[in-house]
């Protein structure tokens, strides 16, 4: 029965199992690491006048590879460092950009699970993505192998008979120069995942072609179709 656009359902049970294949379908490309965007075509709701159970004509459900939104997140310059858009508690993904040129490729919350992040969120400790991209714009390279891996491939390269010979008489500290390149250069974006498992599956696909572009500093043998 057509009212206002919408199509009324008959019956409660038509309606229940509507919403049991949509809870399906959905449970499904969660467990296939893909986010779900809402278009406005053909999702239950409740409209006045057409009954209690009706179902829209004007929406739809697309399942969207969170590498998608990698691709589309907001970039910020290391020399803005602290970045108050990262969440002080979060599993995600991140990318680390020089211009168009993808660099590196991380996650942070290996093994973190839904309610180990909330447990973190109580204690109001930072955990995940802050702490790792903290470490990141620091430039230190003790314990950060992206710092390791920008001063071995491009600050080194770069440096004078001088300044080389500067570091080893310890007249001037090589972290400083790592942290300087990246605070020039670098920017990164990033997206939060539910647990540490989805952050890895997007890292590894990030890490194998998936934005288009293998990173430089720590590309896979694998590769995977562009998803851009």
């Amino acid at each position: 029965m057509q009212q206002g656009g919408y199509t009324a359902l008959a019956t409660e049970p038509s309606f229940l199992w509507a919403f049991r294949s949509f809870r399906a379908a959905f449970l499904a490309a969660r467990s296939a690491n893909r986010l779900v965007v809402v278009l406005h075509r053909e999702v239950g709701v409740v409209v006045p006048g057409a009954g209690k159970y009706s179902m829209r004509q004007d929406a739809a459900v697309q399942f969207v590879p969170p590498i998608l939104s990698l691709r589309d997140a907001t970039r910020h310059a290391f020399c803005d460092w602290p970045v108050s858009a990262v969440p002080d508690v979060a599993a995600g993904v991140y990318a680390i950009w020089d211009n168009d040129q993808l660099i590196y490729v991380g996650m942070s919350g290996r093994g973190a699970t839904s309610s180990l992040l909330e447990a973190k969120r109580l204690e109001g400790k930072r955990f995940g993505l802050f702490t790792r991209l903290a470490s990141h714009a620091s430039g230190r390279r003790s314990g950060d192998q992206f710092c390791v891996y920008v001063a071995d491939q491009l600050v080194l390269p770069r440096l004078s008979a001088d300044q080389i010979d500067a570091i080893s008489r310890r007249e001037l500290r090589f972290d400083n120069l790592v942290k300087e390149y990246i605070h020039s250069n670098l920017d990164f974006g990033f997206v939060e995942a539910d647990d540490g498992e989805m952050a890895r599956d997007a890292e590894d696909d990030a890490r194998s072609g998936a934005l288009g572009q293998k990173p430089l500093l720590n590309p896979t043998k694998r590769t995977v179709p562009t998803q851009v």
